[in-house]
């Protein structure tokens, strides 16, 4: 995730519309300076044969305008 104004410590706080699906960490920091962090979503694995599930990750911070990214988990049962 990138953010535009890369001054001051701010920390972003995440969720998925869909845990059962596919799980974020609760925050990401950026350090005073750093206009850019890696976030890692993890798919989970469960034995649902379910079909492929679309997912929402968003991200809000106080101060910011909040956003949201939707991707697609692939069912591998």
């Amino acid at each position: 995730m990138t953010r535009s104004d890369p001054r001051g410590n701010l920390t972003v706080t995440l969720t998925s519309d869909d845990t059962s699906e596919a799980t974020v960490p609760t925050t990401v920091s950026f350090l005073d300076g750093e206009s850019s962090a890696t976030v890692d979503i993890a798919a989970v694995d469960d034995s649902d044969v379910d079909g492929t599930q679309t997912v929402t990750v968003s991200a809000a911070a106080a101060g910011y305008a909040g956003d949201s990214a939707t991707f697609e988990v692939t069912d591998d049962d």
